[in-house]
């Protein structure tokens, strides 16, 4: 039904060629920015989660450029589910609103990171405490 929607949108055309267009923009777009199935589940689900809390799209994008301009520019899995793991503990009670949120998180992202990593094991207190800064 959808196709046939798109197809009477797109001036009435066939709707197998709409089918082809999609699959063909699928195909480009996945292999100019080298994305596996697997890594645009995890950008969908951050959209997901983003947009189930709250988010507008707008400062979704807004987010994402504010890291890139910021130099976080490996926006991988790892940085992804670090996002997802945020937004879907986000208590506006406490941040007043996503905008505030989003400003510190940007702000302190590094910090965060490494506090995830602790936490998850993945790094030791000592290196936690190297990449904070506190080194005795």
């Amino acid at each position: 039904m959808r196709i046939l929607g798109v197809a009477q949108l797109e001036g009435g055309i066939d709707p197998a060629s709409v089918v082809d267009k999609l699959l063909n923009l699928d195909t480009e777009l996945r292999n100019k920015h080298e994305l596996s199935l697997s890594k645009i589940q995890t950008v969908s689900d951050f959209l997901d989660s983003a947009i189930k809390i709250g988010w507008r799209l707008d400062l979704i994008l807004n987010y994402v450029t504010t890291l890139w301009n910021l130099g976080i520019t490996n926006l991988n899995q790892t940085v992804l589910t670090n996002l997802i793991t945020l937004t879907k503990t986000i208590d506006l009670s406490l941040w007043g609103s996503i905008e505030k949120f989003t400003k510190y998180a940007t702000e302190h992202y590094a910090a965060i990171a490494n506090y995830r990593a602790y936490v998850s094991g993945d790094m030791t207190l000592e290196q936690f405490k190297k990449a904070e800064g506190n080194v005795a």
